[in-house]
């Protein structure tokens, strides 16, 4: 590289070396003799003989004359003064010199001394000497040199020239100065000049028209008020410097030569020089001081900056279009113009700054640090971009497959305006589907592809705990195969975490989260989102589409306003809870994946908690709050369900809740709405008032509190049903399910069911009444059903709703009230049998039995025993010495007796009664007596008799002798007793 102390050490190099080698007296001739001297001028001859032995001085100085020398060999040492200004386009090309025969261009050489030319014709005395030849071009007159054999040198400068340094002055004037091939020294400051170094490592100073030639070249042009300077250019030329200064402000112009073209020149900044690259083998121009003086910027360096080419291209201002920069691998610090800059840094790890323009700035390969604005590419490499302008629209950042981890730091005041928008365009490499996004606390990752490619937008959610959008310019993403997203924060932002990762926060927008493996906590309050917790216990915060994954995780939704939030549920996925609030009360769904039928979710209650249970292996998703009375149905948005195969339920709250519960579990609480409870075995408490509902207690010995059908199940269980208005109960009974007791109450008289399972037909049912208690019996393995309050005067018929009875063999009894009510005791019952309302048969045990039945047309047994019995309808004391009271008013009595029934009395008023005698009884085994008023009918002669009390009293038997008709099995029948002879013999002789 360069430098300008360099150019300056050849400049006293050059001037020492002038100085030493002065080896002339020079002699300007005031006249001419004919002898020794000669004058050549207006069109005349100067000619030398080969014997003269003096020096021939000639002044040639005569504008616009066209001069000629003649020397031939042997004429010795010539002194030529030439001058002529005048300035036409031969100049420098007029005069010649003619020489003689046996002189060849083998036997010229050329030197300097000072600024003669001395020309040395053969290796003997002769030569000519060009006084001030290198001065200026106004000397060099004498450029033609032609030769007896025909040969000539059209123009000598091109060999006179030495490599050997030169210093060229110029005049006042407009000079022409042209240098060798050596390293030269040009210096003309006045006039317009055109100052040309030639080949060689020259220094020019001056003004006008400057080529530095082949060579690296020193150009300087620091003439204020100079305008209209030149450089001329050409491929080979080298690295030139251009040192130009001009407070004026000039233009001046950089001319390239035909080699050159637009697409050559590239550009460089090294501290305050703007490097001019031309073409791929090295020529640069290196203006310094272009950015002015040090650290502090100024204009007045950067005059050339009008490029002309010749292919007629123009740039009018190089300052006005992107400079075109590249820079060698492993360049530290890359800087760019005040201006628009396209800058390519090599490998290594760069650092560029352009913090002016709209600029291109690549870091290529390597770790880089870019600040600037405009179009960046970090390239391969992790590369941290800086872009923190404000009011500063359009910029873009390039990222293709491979260029690593960006970081890319930008903060714009007006991020929010659309207008301010940044633009991220992936390369051909790069599809849609491959972006991904992360968020890292204020960051927004954009993750490429899966080969670990990223862009980190720091702060693009502000500072710290503060959100702010200044961070958010590069929003609008672009993609090879057309798609565009105008706004990144308008779409699903699909993040993916790694595994373990802890805390994963969502973005402001619509976010699409797939957390990795482990205990992950995510947060994403806004947007409508899709939150996937991945495998583990995970904690998910949030709104939109939820799934927990695989794991016990806990989701929280307690967003107002928040409509259409999911949860997706898969076999497998463990024990969910779901904490979800919307005081709008709108509408969110559970939706259940592929291996998830309808007919594998059921439902448990748990406090305020609904459970769902999903298939047999534990899958569990626990909605707390549920059912609290705090919230209502604001904790119940997840309600409606739905199902691959194409099942909906609109509304869990509206369908049968079906909940299975675990053995030994103690207390089930319903729900609001129509519950299937299940309950496990053990000793279970259901309490479900609302709804219709299904309630199996299971086995055990179950307290079931509730509406709708309800099975205690097997062990003796407490079915309480007194809720008002409460229509089309159902208790299901099946052989096997013990002793249930029901409290049963419905003052608005609904009828309830009793449906009987496969195994019970109508015969295996009687009945008992206990108090108040109607018991149902159900077969002789002692399954019953005590109905409590069933004759409690104080419910009345609100207790009887139980009243209708169904059996599996298509046997419906409407109302038990309107059949005989089939009713068996058990020896030595100790209670009074107490009929019901209706029509009974009741049959008691052995044992001595108090009966009581005044109502509905009865049958009513005593069985073994002294039994006493107070009713109406059919009457049969049985075996032993039976109490019956038939006192009902004109009740239509039947007495049945049979042989061994024993002593029986009948207490009876009014009506038409009969007795019916067994099939043992014949009419002949039957006789009378009287005992004071009683009435003995005597049967057969084993001491069995019927005592009718007061049948004789002759002021009572308008009532006391309804009993008057007595059948027999043999078909005989007594239409009225008192008519036969045996009543009237024994009476009488008794």
């Amino acid at each position: 590289m360069k430098t300008v102390k360099k150019h300056y050490q050849r400049i006293f190099t050059l001037l020492f070396m002038v100085l030493s080698i002065w080896p002339f007296k020079i002699i300007h001739a005031q006249h001419i003799n004919t002898y020794n001297q000669a004058i050549a001028s207006s069109e005349q001859e100067a000619i030398a003989n080969s014997g003269l032995d003096t020096d021939l001085i000639v002044n040639a100085q005569e504008s616009g004359i066209h001069d000629t020398l003649i020397f031939n060999s042997g004429a010795g040492n010539y002194i030529i003064n030439a001058f002529d200004d005048l300035q036409d386009e031969n100049y420098g090309k007029r005069d010649k010199v003619i020489f003689g025969e046996g002189i060849t261009k083998a036997m010229i050489s050329f030197s300097q001394n000072n600024d003669d030319l001395i020309v040395k014709v053969g290796d003997k005395t002769d030569q000519i000497t060009f006084t001030n030849y290198y001065k200026h071009t106004d000397y060099q007159t004498f450029n033609r040199f032609e030769f007896a054999n025909g040969g000539f040198w059209a123009d000598i400068r091109d060999q006179a020239f030495p490599d050997d340094p030169m210093i060229l002055y110029g005049t006042s004037g407009n000079d022409t100065l042209i240098g060798g091939s050596g390293n030269d020294v040009i210096m003309d400051y006045t006039g317009y000049n055109y100052l040309d170094g030639g080949a060689g490592d020259d220094v020019i100073i001056g003004r006008g028209e400057m080529i530095g030639g082949i060579g690296n070249d020193h150009i300087i042009n620091i003439v204020s008020n100079s305008a209209g300077e030149i450089i001329r250019f050409n491929l080979g030329d080298g690295k030139d410097i251009i040192d130009s200064y001009d407070s004026n402000g000039y233009k001046d112009r950089v001319i390239f030569g035909e080699d050159v073209t637009p697409d050559m020149i590239t550009f460089r900044r090294e501290g305050a020089a703007l490097v001019v690259v031309v073409g791929d083998q090295g020529d640069e121009m290196w203006f310094v001081r272009f950015f002015g003086d040090e650290s502090v910027y100024n204009t007045a360096g950067q005059t050339y900056h009008q490029f002309e080419f010749a292919d007629g291209t123009i740039w009018e201002d190089i300052r006005k279009q992107p400079l075109k920069q590249y820079y060698p691998d492993d360049y530290n610090q890359i800087i760019g113009t005040p201006w628009t800059d396209v800058i390519y840094a090599g490998s290594g790890d760069d650092v560029i700054k352009s913090y002016t323009g709209y600029n291109y700035l690549d870091g290529g390969a390597g770790n880089d640090v870019i600040m600037g604005r405009g179009e960046i590419r970090g390239g391969k490499g992790n590369d941290h971009i800086i872009n923190k302008f404000s009011n500063s629209p359009g910029e873009i950042i390039h990222f293709n497959l491979g260029d690593g981890k960006d970081t890319i730091e930008t903060w714009v005041n007006y991020a929010g305006n659309e207008n301010n928008k940044d633009r991220v365009i992936f390369g051909e490499d790069v599809t849609p589907d491959m972006i991904s996004f992360r968020r890292e606390g204020t960051s927004l990752i954009v993750v490429v592809g899966d080969q670990g490619d990223e862009m980190n937008f720091v702060r693009f959610f502000g500072y710290e705990g503060s959100y702010n959008v200044e961070g958010q310019s590069y929003r609008q993403f672009e993609f090879a195969d057309g798609t565009v997203w105008p706004d990144i924060r308008k779409i699903k932002l699909t993040q993916y975490y790694p595994d373990n990762y802890n805390q994963i926060l969502g973005t402001p927008w619509d976010d699409v989260i797939y957390a990795g493996d482990g205990n992950d906590h995510i947060r994403d309050y806004s947007g409508y989102n899709y939150l996937d917790g991945g495998v583990g216990d995970d904690m998910i915060i949030g709104r939109g589409e939820f799934r927990g994954g695989i794991g016990n995780d806990y989701i929280i939704n307690r967003a107002n306003s928040s409509p259409n939030d999911i949860i997706h549920f898969n076999l497998g996925d463990g024990k969910d809870i779901i904490e979800s609030y919307d005081s709008y009360g709108y509408v969110d769904k559970v939706i259940f994946g592929k291996d998830v039928t309808h007919d594998m979710v059921s439902f448990r209650r748990n406090g305020e908690s609904l459970i769902v249970v999903v298939g047999d292996q534990g899958d569990e998703m626990h909605f707390i709050n549920f059912f609290s009375l705090t919230e209502g149905t604001a904790g119940q948005t997840y309600r409606h369900f739905e199902f691959v195969d194409g099942t909906v339920w609109e509304d869990i709250r509206k369908t049968k809740l079906t909940q299975y519960y675990a053995d030994n579990q103690n207390n089930i609480l319903g729900t609001a709405w129509n519950d299937v409870i299940y309950a496990g075995n053990g000793n279970d408490h259901i309490k479900d008032l609302v709804g219709y509902n299904y309630l199996d207690g299971g086995d055990g010995d179950d307290f079931i509190y509730g509406r709708g059908e309800l099975r205690g199940g097997k062990g003796n269980d407490y079915i309480m049903n007194r809720i008002n208005n409460s229509a089309g109960d159902i208790i299901h009974f099946n052989l096997g399910d013990g002793k249930d007791t029901v409290d049963s109450y419905d003052n608005y008289g609904y009828t309830d069911k009793i449906i009987f399972g496969e195994d019970v037909t109508p015969d295996m049912i009687s009945f008992r009444r206990e108090g108040n208690i109607l018991v149902v019996v159900v077969g002789n393995q002692g399954d019953e059903i005590k109905f409590i309050n069933f004759f409690s005067s104080t419910d009345g018929v609100a207790g009887q709703s139980y009243r209708h009875f169904e059996f599996a063999d298509g046997t419906i009894w409407p109302d038990i009230r309107k059949i005989v009510l089939k009713q068996y005791y058990p020896d030595n019952y100790s209670k009074e049998i107490l009929g019901t309302p209706w029509d009974d048969a009741i049959y008691a045990g052995s044992g001595d039995d108090t009966i009581t039945d005044i109502v509905g047309n009865n049958y009513l047994d005593g069985g073994a025993g002294n039994d006493t019995i107070r009713g109406k309808g059919t009457i049969r004391g049985g075996l032993g010495n039976d109490l019956i009271y038939a006192n009902v008013q004109y009740s239509n009595d039947t007495f049945l007796f049979n042989l061994g029934d024993g002593q029986d009395i009948i207490h009876n008023d009014r009506g038409s009664d009969k007795v019916i005698f067994g099939q043992d009884v014949t009419p002949d085994m039957i006789s009378f007596r009287a005992i004071e008023y009683d009435l003995v009918v005597i049967v057969g002669d084993q001491g069995d008799q019927m005592v009718f009390k007061e049948y004789l009293n002759p002021s009572t038997k308008a009532w006391t002798q309804s009993i008057t008709r007595f059948e027999f099995a043999d078909d005989t029948i007594w239409p009225d007793i008192r008519q036969l002879e045996q009543y009237k013999t024994g009476i009488i002789s008794n």
